[in-house]
């Protein structure tokens, strides 16, 4: 098995290639199972983080819409365009004297782009799998699977959760402000 990063959207199967993992984990601090696991088991981890950050719900839309097996497909829900009006989202932020992180959606050009804090998200998904597997942040682990609250005999936890990934993940992805979530704020 083998990461599919290429410029044909229709195949990719990964936000991040091995080598940009490898190089986001050699500057993190506490990487010892990310050193330790196999090529292999990288590579799985980055497909499978890329597929359960995949599955949340997304504001904005697809930079190609089209059905598989059309030129305007591509497999995975990034590269998007934001919904915003905002002058940054829509590509052009050589009008404004700074950049935002939280705004890197699209290039300078407009064209959409797979942002650098997706890519962290994915790299700490595929971080948070490869440790769970070997039965480390078991709680962690109980709380990305839904699980709101567990007792002991003279402890209750309760856990809040926002989406069904990693906590290291989602905080990246909250750089971004892409997930989209059922609660409206009404002002009156």
């Amino acid at each position: 098995m083998s990461i599919i990063i290429v410029d044909n959207l229709a195949t990719n199967n990964s936000y991040a290639s091995l080598a940009e993992a490898e190089a986001y984990f050699a500057t993190r601090l506490h990487a010892g199972e990310w050193v330790k696991a196999s090529e292999l088991d990288k590579e799985k981890a980055l497909i499978t983080a890329t597929s359960v950050i995949d599955s949340l719900s997304f504001s904005g839309r697809k930079y190609k819409e089209g059905n598989p097996g059309s030129e305007d497909y591509q497999s995975l829900e990034w590269p998007r365009y934001p919904e915003h009006s905002d002058p940054y989202l829509l590509g052009i932020p050589h009008l404004m004297n700074y950049t935002k992180e939280t705004r890197e959606w699209v290039d300078n050009a407009g064209t959409p782009i797979i942002p650098k804090a997706l890519k962290d998200a994915v790299c700490e998904e595929a971080y948070f799998l490869i440790r769970a597997g070997r039965g480390l942040d078991k709680r962690e682990h109980l709380k990305a699977q839904g699980l709101n609250s567990i007792s002991y005999p003279d402890i209750n936890e309760t856990f809040i959760t926002t989406t069904a990934i990693c906590p290291a993940a989602s905080r990246h992805l909250a750089k971004l402000d892409c997930i989209e979530s059922s609660l409206r704020v009404v002002r009156g």
